[in-house]
């Protein structure tokens, strides 16, 4: 056997073994603990394979995404944005998704603190994924760049920091001006300002909103 055979060999490994995690995370088959496992020390196991590693990063993020881990998953955003920064927006936008999913839950449930440190991490993916967006307008739609700063405008209100969240609040009226009326979610926008003015203090400028 060649150096070059061997080399084929790892590389068709490693492959395999992304590939297979990637199967794993399937909604159809739902096995997102086996394809954390499954990745468990990949970095020792196939040294020589790091461009492999985007995909690693995206199925964990993925993988933890599905579990319910969010904080690690936020954790591991910025690992997978890093090694695949090309690839890495729609894995953030799932991410940032369940999250948001998740601090409506707790909301609901009045655990106000539980859905404040989700929200804390969740600005933090929403700022990673709004910066790649942003970079790649041919890649995500003005509606779809409006969307991620709405999600990112509700964490960070949620995450207590209104002051910024009525900033990004401010720039989603301003986009939301340029696009068809049919297409702007006008409604929550305009609610959104509203709580964010509550929150910093200012009812009568808050109260017309409603």
């Amino acid at each position: 056997q060649t150096k070059d055979d061997t080399a084929q060999h790892r590389r068709l490994a490693a492959e395999t073994v992304v590939l297979l995690a990637a199967l794993l995370n399937h909604s159809m088959i739902d096995k997102s603990q086996d394809s954390l496992a499954l990745l468990e020390d990949y970095e020792k196991r196939f040294a020589d394979q790091p461009p492999m590693l985007g995909g690693v990063w995206r199925e964990r993020v993925i993988a933890m995404t599905r579990l319910g881990r969010l904080a690690e998953a936020s954790q591991a955003a910025e690992r997978c944005l890093a090694a695949d920064p090309e690839e890495a927006g729609p894995v953030l936008d799932q991410l940032a998704e369940a999250m948001r999913a998740a601090i409506d839950r707790a909301l609901d449930e009045g655990d106000h603190d539980t859905a404040g440190k989700i929200a804390r991490d969740a600005v933090k993916t929403g700022t990673l994924l709004l910066e790649w967006s942003s970079r790649r307008p041919q890649r995500v739609s003005a509606a779809g760049r409006l969307s991620i700063r709405l999600r990112l405008a509700s964490s960070m209100l949620h995450a207590g920091q209104a002051k910024e969240a009525l900033a990004v609040y401010e720039e989603c009226r301003r986009v939301a001006a340029t696009m068809p009326a049919e297409a702007a979610p006008q409604t929550e926008i305009t609610l959104g300002r509203a709580e964010c003015l509550l929150a910093t203090g200012d009812p009568a400028a808050a109260l017309p909103l409603f």
